[in-house]
């Protein structure tokens, strides 16, 4: 799973693998956002790799969402277990860190606007919407 937060913004994206077991009935169940998506098991490997290129390892450390400064955006990976949190440096870090927190946030949002996600909606009077329509 790829997260990404910037709780100034209001914006939370989230890309899993479609095989995860536990979000195999993600899109069938009510939720509060649909801020997860689910991608291909392919383009999870891409998104993780276009992620270490601009520089995931070099500037992340261990650590869960939880770790990250409050009201500080940050990009987290969970892969295999293993967990990985970058929280965007502040102006004082350094040049390359900042533009590859940059970097990772416009590979995040690139991946994300592509895949498709779906919504459980419970709303028996939704279908009256189209009945108008003609």
């Amino acid at each position: 799973m790829v997260r990404y937060v910037d709780p100034s913004a209001g914006i939370e994206l989230a890309l899993a693998n479609e095989t995860y077991p536990e979000l195999a009935d993600v899109y069938s169940r009510p939720r509060t956002d649909a801020s997860l998506k689910l991608a291909p098991d392919r383009l999870m490997g891409e998104l993780l790799a276009s992620l270490q290129r601009a520089g995931m390892n070099d500037y992340s450390s261990r650590g869960r969402p939880e770790d990250s400064p409050p009201g500080r955006a940050y990009l987290f990976v969970d892969q295999d277990g293993a967990q990985r949190l970058f929280p965007k440096p502040m102006s004082a870090a350094a040049e390359e860190a900042r533009r590859a927190f940059v970097a990772m946030t416009l590979v995040m949002t690139e991946y994300y606007q592509h895949v498709g996600g779906g919504q459980y909606v419970d709303n028996p009077d939704g279908h009256d919407f189209f009945r108008g329509q003609r």
